[in-house]
């Protein structure tokens, strides 16, 4: 079933954006982008049962019960969970290596570390994400042979 959803793309301009905190001298000031609402049509996909290829749409669900039960456990999960989503995309979409490099826990609470997005964003620029390969396996040549300064 289809239905409209409000979304928030940020508004583009020719100065930089970003989220500032403790901005104009004033600790925990936030200054946000501006930001557009958006009516967009959504629909859950998994409803549909013919299945979106990662080949095709770059996202892909996967019935793939975890071990893990709970993220409020300091950093205990994270071996399980990395070794059980490295299982995951080497059966779901052939990898041939996994880097688990990120470990994000959202909580919808207040005093939460880290709150969810509400906007649409991309978490890396292409400069970010050449860059952060770059911190993660450094420059040269990656595992499987590819150069890490090569153009995305």
């Amino acid at each position: 079933m289809t239905q409209t959803a409000t979304v928030n793309y940020h508004v583009h301009k020719p100065e930089r954006q970003w989220f500032e905190l403790n901005a104009g001298g004033i600790v925990g000031n936030l200054i946000a982008p501006e930001l557009a609402p958006t009516q967009v049509r959504v629909f859950d996909e998994r409803g549909f049962g013919t299945g979106t290829s990662f080949e095709d749409a770059s996202v892909g669900f996967a019935n793939f019960p975890s071990q893990v039960h709970s993220f409020a456990d300091g950093q205990s999960w994270r071996r399980i969970y990395d070794a059980e989503l490295t299982k995951l995309l080497t059966d779901e979409i052939d990898a041939k290596e996994v880097i688990v490099f990120d470990h994000t826990v959202r909580r919808d609470d207040p005093d939460a570390a880290r709150r969810p997005a509400r906007n649409v964003h991309s978490d890396y620029s292409l400069h970010g994400a050449k860059q952060r390969l770059i911190d993660i396996v450094g420059r040269g040549t990656l595992p499987n042979g590819a150069n890490a300064t090569m153009p995305l």
